[in-house]
């Protein structure tokens, strides 16, 4: 029968939060995270039945909850007039040219700039000079028409006018009489016109747009108007001058109009024919084909399901989950009270359960099969990073998640379950990343099996359910690669180690442990051989070995701040306390606790390996300093042993005690002159028991059995490092 030395209830442990407080904060992370997978579960939509795709053998017969209408099979008719309505909505593009206005206006400038030189001439310009002037102009007017223009008497006027004039007439849309007459014949009486490509169109009524010939005898009558004081050849030679510029400006864009048109008709929805359907009537029966008939009733029922029975569904929804984490919590108090890091375990449990959800509702959405929701991989970060404590509730509930969500299926439950079961084992003591790998293959190989002895069961086609299988295997390849991104992040986030993660910081070229190897070589030895001795003892007593080494490795990191104030960096010759008083002494010596936890915070060491540096030498007796402080000290009672023992706290796990062990024990042996068997073994038992009489061990959860056994694997080790050697010749 074990004895246990103490172990006090980690509920109550004082860390400055009272119980209440504590448990108070664990129902409000589950609380929040109840109402968060409910927000996830109502995402876009919510299955009422498992989800099938087009093809699909269905594993049971589904009936009609309800009566309902559903919309099936396009009404022909309906749809054309729906299509032909949308395209009497288009109406023809046309795009204004204002360049022709812009040209005709700057022909028009030359042309008076050149008639203003003529009329300065003091002789008569030779009669070509009136033709050469009519070429300025895009359709050259007559020469007698250009002769009387000269003769007008105030050319700067009408200059003016006709620039007015040309300006607010032409910039008006102008249409040829062709395509006027297409657009009455066909029944349009607006188009849609663009002043400059890539603006938007304005509309404008077919009626109200301009002829060429309006536009003409407009354009005359404002030159009549305008210009009172010519004489008549004048003004009948400008009108007929101007009359031979004018085209049509709105130019016909066929290309956008037919793009706007297949727009509008694809904009068309289709009108679909309405179908009755009574309670309990047969949607689809089990073994047959889903077809897309069947999958738009089954589509009706869902929508109608997620209108009216949203709030019950939602209320019965959160029961479920309130049951589940009262049991989950229930099951940690009363079977794992000892759960280490129990606040953390909570919210590890919180974070997997809404990325499960999350996960579920994506792949539910998606086309891709229930069967292939990584539900393995819940257990698998929670083996990594807690162990097995709690696991099976925990995938229990998770699985209920998947199965609520996924459309209430029995076989999507135990596939869930049976999948997240061999994880669990399969993964015990995974420490590399092709572990991950094969621990998913096996999950999926679990899920494969079951799923095809379910189809085989129930009589369906092999190519069906082998298909399935297929997809639970990829299910637990899928959840092997989920475990491998999220480890890390969540390693880091929660300050938790898997044993992967460990290894990682084993490696001896991290630079915590390179710059203790540059500046405190001996101490970097040391920790090695405290590591090796640490492994020994972890194995022999079941503790976690790996977890010790690397505590051990970095247990002393505070020392390379101030490395030629420890013994195993000095040389023997001389040593940096002779000119220090032994409370100072004392001061530099404990303080390498307080450097070493700033220096794996700095670092973000996890929260276990810190524990570890910080009571790894408890609330120990600097005997050394404390004796030779009794020795100079005049007055004995001044000296007061608190002064010489280390803050701690004393070791709260098995891990770390066995690290304080580990550490005097490998300290001692270095000053045996002599370090034989019996020697070696009366000096592990006489550190060992003077650490159990102080009091070290009083707060972690070692045996007498577990600090024998300790005891025996320390001297196995160190025997082994000690051993007699044959002298060599020289």
């Amino acid at each position: 029968m074990k004895t246990r030395i103490k172990s006090p209830s980690i509920f109550k442990r004082a860390q400055g939060i009272t119980f209440s407080k504590v448990i108070f904060t664990r129902i409000a992370a589950l609380l929040i995270t109840a109402i968060a997978i409910l927000a996830i579960s109502q995402a876009s939509k919510l299955p009422v039945t498992g989800e099938l795709h087009e093809g699909d053998v269905s594993t049971k017969d589904i009936y009609a909850p309800f009566s309902f209408t559903y919309d099936w099979g396009m009404d022909a008719e309906k749809t054309g007039e729906a299509k032909k309505n949308a395209l009497s909505q288009v109406y023809d593009i046309y795009t204004l040219d204002l360049d022709q206005v812009k040209e005709l206006q700057e022909r028009l400038r030359i042309f008076f700039d050149n008639v203003i030189i003529l009329q300065g001439m003091k002789s008569e310009p030779a009669q070509g000079s009136y033709a050469e002037l009519a070429t300025i102009l895009k359709t050259p007017p007559p020469q007698d028409a250009v002769k009387d223009i000269t003769s007008s008497k105030d050319i700067n006027k009408l200059r003016q006018v006709v620039s007015l004039a040309v300006g607010d007439i032409l910039s008006q849309p102008v249409i040829s009489e062709q395509d006027k007459k297409r657009l009455i014949s066909e029944g349009k009486k607006a188009v849609a016109i663009r002043t400059e490509p890539g603006k938007e169109t304005h509309e404008s009524n077919v009626a109200g747009i301009s002829l060429v010939a309006t536009t003409k005898e407009e354009l005359s009558q404002r030159i009549e108007k305008d210009s009172e004081d010519d004489t008549r050849p004048v003004k009948k030679a400008l009108s007929e001058l101007l009359s031979l510029q004018i085209s049509p400006n709105l130019n016909y864009s066929e290309k956008e109009t037919s793009l706007a048109r297949k727009a509008a008709e694809e904009s068309a929805k289709p009108v679909y024919i309405k179908h009755e359907i009574k309670k309990d009537e047969i949607i689809i029966f089990k073994g047959e084909r889903a077809t897309d008939h069947a999958l738009a009733k089954l589509s009706a029922i869902r929508a109608i399901s997620r209108k009216t029975d949203i709030y019950p569904f939602l209320a019965g929804f959160f029961m479920i989950l309130f049951l589940l984490f009262f049991i989950l919590v229930i099951y940690i108090k009363i079977f794992e009270p000892k759960t280490p890091k129990c606040n953390t375990c909570v919210l590890l449990i919180c974070v997997l359960l809404l990325l499960i959800t999350a996960l579920t509702k994506v792949i539910v959405l998606s086309p891709l099969p229930t069967y292939f929701i990584p539900a393995a991989s819940v257990s698998m970060l929670y083996a990594l990073l807690i162990g097995n404590t709690a696991v099976f509730p925990l995938l229990i509930i998770s699985g209920v998640i998947i199965t609520i969500i996924a459309g209430a299926e029995l076989n999507v439950f135990m596939v869930c379950f049976i999948g997240s079961s061999v994880a669990v084992f399969a993964i015990k003591k995974a420490r590399h990343r092709a572990d991950l790998i094969r621990t998913g293959l096996y999950s999926g190989l679990a899920n494969f099996v079951y799923i095809s002895t379910i189809g085989f069961m129930n009589a369906l086609e092999p190519a069906v359910f082998i298909q399935d299988g297929l997809w639970g295997l990829a299910a637990g390849i899928f959840s092997a690669g989920i475990t491998m991104v999220c480890l890390p992040i969540l390693e880091r986030a929660l300050h938790l180690t898997s044993d992967i993660g460990l290894l990682e910081l084993a490696d001896l070229n991290h630079p915590l442990l390179k710059e203790m190897a540059s500046k405190a070589p001996g101490t970097y030895h040391h920790s090695l051989i405290v590591g090796n001795l640490a492994e020994a003892a972890c194995d022999a007593i079941g503790a976690n070995s790996l977890l010790t080494r690397v505590g051990a490795y970095y247990h002393d990191i505070g020392k390379s701040a101030k490395s030629e104030y420890f013994s195993e960096n000095q040389p023997k010759v001389s040593t940096s306390h002779d000119t220090l008083t032994p409370h100072m002494s004392s001061l530099i010596i404990t303080n390498h606790v307080k450097d070493g936890v700033d220096s794996a915070k700095k670092y973000m060491l996890p929260v276990p390996i810190i524990d570890m540096i910080e009571q790894h030498h408890g609330t120990g007796l600097i005997y050394y300093f404390y004796q030779k402080a009794l020795e100079t000290e005049q007055e004995e009672e001044t000296v007061k042993e608190e002064g010489f023992r280390y803050p701690g706290p004393k070791p709260q796990t098995k891990e770390s005690a066995v690290i304080l062990l580990a550490d005097s024990v490998e300290a001692a042996s270095r000053a045996l002159s002599e370090p034989t068997p019996a020697r070696l073994e009366e000096l592990v038992r006489r550190i060992v028991n003077n650490k159990f009489i102080d009091g070290q061990l009083d707060e972690c959860e070692l045996t007498l059995k577990d600090i024998n056994i300790i005891t025996k694997s320390f001297l196995k080790v160190l025997v082994g490092i000690y051993h007699a050697r044959v002298e060599y010749p020289r």
